[in-house]
C-alpha cells in the first residue's frame, strides 16, 4: 500500500494551476459566474443582487451579462459559444460555466478529448 506522502499519491491529488483566466465546467451548478469584465461583451445591472457561497464566505453579484468563448469543437475547428445571463463576481478565483448552459444548448462535453459536441449532430 502506498504512503499518503509518496510522490505518486501526491501527484494523483495535485490540483491543477488555477488562475483568474481559468474557465471550469461546473457540473454542480446551474449558474455561470465570471470574474472579470474583460470576458463580457454586454453587462447590465441585476434588479436584485445574486448571493452565493464561496469557500471564503458569502459573495454578492450586482451585474450580469453575455460572455462569448471560442471553444474547440473538433480536432481543427473552434466554435463561438455564447453564454447569456452570466453573473459577474470579481471575488471568484476562476470562471465557472454551469452545467445547465450546456444542457440547454444541447451540447455535451467529451472529457476524453476536451471537445464540445452538438447533440443535434450539427
Amino acid at each position: 500500500m502506498a504512503s499518503i506522502t509518496s510522490p505518486k499519491v501526491q501527484q494523483a491529488f495535485k490540483v491543477p494551476d488555477i488562475s483568474k483566466n481559468t474557465v471550469i465546467l461546473d457540473m454542480g451548478s446551474s449558474l455561470s459566474i465570471f470574474n472579470h469584465l474583460k470576458w463580457f461583451t454586454e453587462v447590465y445591472p441585476l434588479p436584485v443582487p445574486v448571493t452565493f457561497r464561496l469557500t471564503t464566505g458569502t459573495s454578492y453579484a450586482y451585474y450580469s451579462g453575455k460572455v462569448e468563448l471560442l471553444i474547440p469543437f473538433s480536432d481543427s475547428n473552434l466554435i463561438r459559444f455564447v453564454i447569456k445571463d452570466v453573473v459577474y463576481s470579481p471575488d471568484l478565483l476562476a470562471n465557472l460555466v454551469g452545467r445547465d448552459i450546456l444542457i440547454n444548448a444541447r451540447v455535451s462535453w467529451d472529457f476524453n478529448t476536451n471537445f464540445l459536441y452538438s447533440k443535434d449532430n450539427k
